[in-house]
């Protein structure tokens, strides 16, 4: 072993070993799940019943204050996947393709596609700007369940299969299985593709996206009776912060959109309360398919290979200050879950700032890969060795202004 890789050995308390073609690099499971906020039990949540993820976090640096770079999924997702700023990207909506204004970016995925790795994608990873909105020079195999437009994967009840348009009722309590909704259509595609990636020699990078807990709130009941509605607390403050400008508490019309709420954003107390409970039942479902691919790498022997991430592209707001869904510059809608996790690492948790766009070059340097060097986020890989050292002074999250919609309260 050279003197440079016995060193980081020691500073880490791992060891990559890497060889010259990167036949021996660790793999990369590198789980997104939409609008998820630290509502998960190793975040401190005494509602959250999520024992998959809750397990993996033990042995993970679990990060206490990550921050996205803009509360929606496509700039936050693309910022993240490129490892620079909204800014730097020009991407602040839903529409935008990040190759128009950077046209010779090289993602994460396609960086590691370049340096030896099988890169792979299931579910919803990259976001928006229409064809080709999956980026396909970053992956090996073409993507997976990418986009979902078809209200069957979406929607299970007879009364909502009848309906029009991809938004009809807000929330939906099925007894069905798993795989009657997307994701645990998504969680199948994964586990096949860990057994089929187990028996090959080359490094893989395989990228699940799950789409619960976003709007609609549906999950099969058995995960709506893992709750208590009325043991779920009410927001604890649902009216606009006193001081806040009016444009900082507009809503972005995210819920109005669905059949069964009332288009000027005023909501019932038994609205509320179910809108919660679908929320964290979500969460339930998708903690379970998290358990899935985690039982996959110990079943094909792969866990001491794999770094896994699990991290929320943004928060999310369930009545708090008066605000629903994200798109806000409110801590509720930017901080998120950032769950790290490196073979033969005994887990830790820190409150160093860090950001998603640190994503990029933490990766790299996990798996002893150049960080490009025009990336603007900075590696978070020296915490894991010391939690509590020095780090950021601050972290920068950004919203479009704007005076459309409505206020909740």
């Amino acid at each position: 072993m050279s003197a440079t890789r016995l060193l980081a050995f020691i500073s880490f308390t791992f060891s990559v070993g890497l060889d010259a073609l990167g036949q021996n690099r660790f793999n990369v499971l590198f789980i997104a799940i939409d609008d998820l906020r630290p509502a998960l039990g190793c975040y401190g949540d005494k509602v959250a019943k999520t024992p998959n993820i809750d397990r993996l976090a033990k042995r993970s640096i679990v990060f206490n204050r990550a921050y996205c770079q803009q509360a929606v999924c496509s700039p936050s997702r693309l910022s993240m996947l490129t490892g620079l700023r909204p800014d730097s990207i020009q991407v602040w909506d839903l529409a935008t393709h990040f190759r128009k204004a950077k046209p010779h970016a090289v993602t994460l995925p396609q960086y590691f596609k370049n340096n030896g790795y099988s890169t792979q994608s299931i579910g919803k990873i990259f976001h928006g700007g229409g064809k080709p909105s999956q980026d396909p020079v970053s992956w090996s195999i073409k993507p997976q369940y990418d986009t979902t437009r078809d209200p069957k994967t979406r929607y299970a009840l007879p009364k909502n299969l009848k309906g029009t348009g991809l938004k009809r009722s807000s929330s939906e309590s099925a007894d069905v299985s798993d795989d009657a909704y997307i994701d645990g259509i998504v969680a199948n595609a994964a586990v096949k593709a860990l057994r089929e990636m187990s028996n090959r020699e080359q490094p893989f990078f395989l990228a699940v996206g799950f789409r619960k807990p976003h709007l609609p709130f549906n999950a099969p009941k058995k995960y709506w009776d893992l709750y208590e509605r009325n043991n779920i607390p009410m927001p604890g403050n649902a009216r606009h912060p006193k001081e806040a400008p009016e444009l900082a508490t507009r809503s972005w019309m995210e819920l109005e959109g669905y059949a069964d709420i009332p288009q000027n954003g005023k909501l019932s107390d038994d609205k509320i309360r179910e809108l919660r409970h679908g929320y964290y039942s979500c969460v339930s479902y998708i903690d379970t398919q998290v358990g899935r691919l985690l039982n996959a790498l110990e079943r094909n022997e792969l866990t001491e290979k794999t770094i896994v991430m699990i991290y929320g592209d943004h928060g999310f707001h369930l009545g708090e200050q008066g605000l629903w869904t994200k798109a806000n510059n409110f801590e509720l809608s930017t901080r998120v879950p950032l769950i790290f996790s490196l073979p033969n690492y005994s887990g830790a948790r820190s409150n160093a700032l860090v950001e998603l766009v640190d994503v990029y070059p933490s990766l790299c340097e996990a798996v002893e890969l150049p960080i490009p060097h025009k990336l603007e986020g900075t590696s978070f890989l020296p915490i894991l060795k010391n939690p509590n050292q020095p780090w950021k002074s601050a972290v920068f999250s950004q919203y479009p202004r704007s005076l459309k919609g409505h206020r909740h309260s």
